[in-house]
């Protein structure tokens, strides 16, 4: 390993480039695991092959049993390699109440293969297909819940008149905002949900005003903005929640709770 020299000259990769890196880090694994290995495929930019000058390079590895993951740079490029039993991925795959299940969904299913069966891909997409309604409302019940913490810290930045952490809150509460729709319909986004908005343009239930409340928090450097346009939205997400029998544990007496 060389250690990384911030003037070294930055050289640019292709698409091309990429991908040959890619087949070349997936032969090297799957010759130092050799029976472990069960599929490997490169995600994101690459695989959609929307990668630019900069963009990173991204491989899941599916695995028998556990192996290490990998972050590094090459080129000034950075490199992550993602492993997970194949095991792990069906459960996770099953189960859209996993917090990085849109994550597992975007880099298994819309990956490139660069070894392994199709058949091993088609019945981990099986696993997203064969989700039930009833899971997917479950799912967008604690994303609700999600959207009040963040709600919450951008509510307490608003009356601390901090700015920057009303920023900062504001980027998580969108995000989960943006998985709460793509649950509420269903569905997920091919790639990250900060990139997806224009997928969710196709969804038939969004709540009101759901476009420009997300623009306005994603760009908005005003906190009048931000806190407006994060209780408009949390108002909006949950009147469609109960629109259409997502129900949320709330409590309001400790004889309430049930744990």
């Amino acid at each position: 390993m060389r250690k990384f020299n911030v003037t070294d000259e930055v050289v640019e990769l292709d698409h091309d480039e990429r991908m040959k890196l890619a087949q070349f880090l997936a032969t090297r694994i799957v010759e130092t695991y050799s029976g472990d290995v069960l599929f490997v495929g490169v995600y994101g930019s690459v695989a959609r092959n929307e990668d630019k000058e900069f963009s990173d390079l991204e491989l899941i590895v599916i695995t028998k049993k556990k192996i290490p993951n990998w972050l590094f740079i090459y080129k000034h490029i950075v490199v992550l390699i993602h492993s997970i039993t194949y095991e792990d991925a069906v459960k996770s795959l099953s189960n859209p109440d996993d917090p990085w299940w849109f994550g597992w969904v975007g880099s298994i299913l819309y990956c490139e293969k660069l070894y392994g069966s199709d058949n091993l891909l088609k019945k981990l997409k099986e696993c997203v297909n064969s989700i039930s309604g009833e899971d997917y409302r479950e799912a967008a019940a604690k994303r609700l819940i999600w959207m009040l913490e963040f709600l919450n810290q951008i509510r307490n930045a608003y009356y601390e008149r901090d700015l920057y952490s009303a920023i900062s809150s504001a980027l998580y509460f969108r995000n989960v905002a943006g998985e709460f729709v793509a649950l509420l319909n269903e569905t997920h986004y091919r790639s990250h949900v900060f990139r997806s908005l224009e997928e969710a343009r196709n969804f038939k239930k969004l709540p009101k005003h759901f476009f420009q409340l997300m623009r306005a928090l994603g760009v908005s450097n005003d906190l009048e903005t931000i806190h407006k346009s994060a209780l408009e939205l949390w108002k909006n997400s949950v009147q469609i929640a109960k629109e259409n029998n997502i129900n949320i544990e709330c409590y309001s007496s400790f004889n309430e709770i049930k744990l």
